[in-house]
């Protein structure tokens, strides 16, 4: 084996080196981007899942309250 080291080869070594760092870095910084993206989504959801709530407690509450004044006035007749 030579002791030299191939001048040409190295720099080429290194520059293709350069060039994984580089993309190394833009992987991360998309890495961040989507994470950031991930955490506004679940946000979101849990504000939708929070209304979803409040509109299934409304509609059953309308729908007791009037099932109770259907029972005040009489009840519901049928049809004939």
């Amino acid at each position: 084996m030579p002791d030299e080291i191939d001048l040409q080869e190295f720099g080429r070594l290194q520059a293709e080196v350069a060039g994984l760092r580089r993309d190394m870095d833009r992987m991360a910084d998309a890495l961040d981007t989507m994470a950031k993206t991930l955490d506004e989504v679940r946000q979101q959801l849990t504000e939708a899942r929070g209304g979803w709530k409040v509109m299934m407690l409304m509609g059953g509450a309308g729908a007791a309250a009037g099932g109770f004044i259907v029972k005040l006035l009489g009840g519901f007749k049928g049809p004939v």
